[in-house]
Parts: structure tokens; C-alpha cells; sequence
């Protein structure tokens, strides 16, 4: 009797550590994949992400954007692709990618072959401003 205090907090302690944990797994990316999809804005007529990872799942290694008919404040472009290069390092499944040239994506795998994020849209240090957008990639 005076232990079912303690085994009812140890059991509510051990179910609050699971609710907070459930569904935050981190995801290792299969290595040497691109993954690649679309981005959401209203700034293109079309707008996709490709992200490079390593062979040995750690990095990103090349980030590639690819857009049609974009209006940004200070900058329009018919057609482009800009291509990043160097190592995000990816750690827990997640990673972030700074760059005066095209601003900042945020993401994370969902599965080995998967991922999903955010970018701000933000070329030549910041001049040609395009917002926000959710982006969502799946392997190539």
C-alpha cells in the first residue's frame, strides 16, 4: 500500500517521457542520395529544391535551386538555377543552411529517403527578398 504512490509516479513519469519523445526520432538520410521536390510559393510559377547528401549520410554536400518566372522584391528572372556547394553537416536528422547567395533552408528527414523544411528566399546578400516558403523532397 504506501508503494503505490511511488509506482504511480514512476509509471506517469515513464508515459510523460514517452508522449514527449513519440515522433521525434531522428532520421538518418541513405547516403549518396539527392532528394528532391517542390517548393510552396506564390513568387514562381515553379519552384524546386535537390539536396546532395553524402555518401556516408553526414553532410549535405550541393543544394540546388531551380525556378521559372520568379518575382521577388528587386529581382525577376524568367528561368534560374543556382547551385550551392559545401558540407551542412546533417546532425539528428536535421540540418541548416546559411548563404548570402540564397538566403536560408531549414530541414529535416521524415524517413531515409525524405525530407522536409523551410526556406527564405534571399539572393545577392539580401537585396532580392522572396519571403518564406514550406518545401517538401523525396528521393530522386
Amino acid at each position: 500500500m504506501k508503494y503505490r504512490g511511488i509506482f504511480f509516479l514512476l509509471i506517469s513519469v515513464i508515459a510523460l517521457v514517452t508522449l514527449a519523445t513519440c515522433g521525434k526520432r531522428a532520421v538518418t538520410p541513405q547516403g549518396g542520395i539527392t532528394v528532391g521536390g517542390t517548393i510552396s510559393t506564390d513568387r514562381a510559377a515553379s519552384a524546386e529544391i535537390f539536396l546532395d547528401v553524402s555518401d556516408d549520410s553526414s553532410t549535405i554536400e550541393k543544394v540546388s535551386l531551380v525556378f521559372t518566372d520568379l518575382k521577388c522584391e528587386g529581382f525577376t528572372a524568367g528561368s534560374m538555377m543556382t547551385t550551392v556547394s559545401g558540407f551542412t553537416p546533417i546532425t539528428n536528422g536535421e540540418f541548416q543552411y546559411k548563404s548570402a547567395d540564397i538566403g536560408e533552408i531549414n530541414g529535416r528527414f521524415t524517413s531515409s529517403t525524405s525530407a522536409e523544411g523551410t526556406i527564405h528566399l534571399a539572393f545577392y546578400d539580401g537585396k532580392a527578398e522572396c519571403g518564406t516558403s514550406d518545401w517538401t523532397a523525396k528521393a530522386k
